[in-house]
């Protein structure tokens, strides 16, 4: 099918006709054991907590959020509960004088 799109498109409708849209595009494996983590990083983590007024101790997996990141820097000590967390964060948070508690 090479060069089915030259010369004003004369090829395309018969294409389209024949396999419909699904003869263009992207197609390929897809890894079905591959889940997506919501990640947020200490720079948008002090942004929520000023936000929504949050002291104490903070429960990053009810709000939708798996992995905290080290990128920034937290304001005042929390106790942050969260499945997943990088060595960077929880070093960070544990300097502000919080602590971080990883959850399974």
């Amino acid at each position: 099918m090479a060069g089915s799109g030259k010369r004003a498109d004369t090829k395309k409708p018969t294409i389209i006709n024949l396999y419909g849209n699904a003869y263009f595009g992207r197609h390929g494996f897809i890894v079905p054991h591959r889940k997506h983590v919501e990640a947020i990083n200490l720079k948008d983590l002090d942004v929520l907590i000023k936000y929504h007024g949050l002291k104490g101790d903070v429960n990053l997996t009810t709000l939708g959020y798996g992995k905290l990141l080290a990128t920034g820097t937290l304001s005042q000590p929390m106790k942050i509960t969260v499945a997943h967390a990088s060595k960077q964060a929880i070093e960070k948070v544990k300097s502000a004088g919080g602590d971080v508690i990883l959850s399974a």
